[in-house]
């Protein structure tokens, strides 16, 4: 899979697959010292390069993911994230978690706000088994 870089920051870096049409942002362990703030700006910077690169897919590594998200910012990001994204094109997302985190309620909580209800999500702990459903 042939992909170019097209954000970095401290806290992510965004890469887009545009054969397979995947946008894939990969967390960073400094996202620890993200505030409210900046997780907001984060995720709109990835809302942004949807826009610009309308895909169907997303592929979303958070094995290094440190931000504890509030139920606040949960439901901040269904509407200003996961429902503009469904706006734009994106009907697959694939997380990728740690089994650790995958079995933890605050994460399944997250992906049960109304939004992303309508969207085809999975967990995967596995890189490959993740690209393999979303281009299924």
């Amino acid at each position: 899979m042939t992909t170019q870089k097209i954000y970095e920051s401290q806290y992510q870096r965004i890469f887009l697959d545009q054969t397979n049409a995947i946008m894939h942002n990969e967390w960073m362990e400094e996202s620890i010292q993200m505030d409210e703030a900046d997780f907001k700006s984060e995720l709109m910077k990835l809302v942004g390069c949807i826009a610009e690169h309308p895909v169907k897919r997303q592929l979303i590594d958070t094995l290094n993911f440190r931000f504890i998200v509030s139920p606040q910012l949960q439901e901040w990001t269904d509407v200003e994230v996961t429902k503009k994204n469904k706006m734009n094109g994106v009907k697959k997302v694939a997380l990728i978690a740690s089994q650790e985190f995958v079995t933890q309620l605050s994460v399944q909580q997250t992906l049960s706000e109304e939004e992303a209800k309508t969207l085809d999500t999975r967990f995967f702990s596995d890189m490959k088994e993740a690209k393999d459903w979303l281009l299924a």
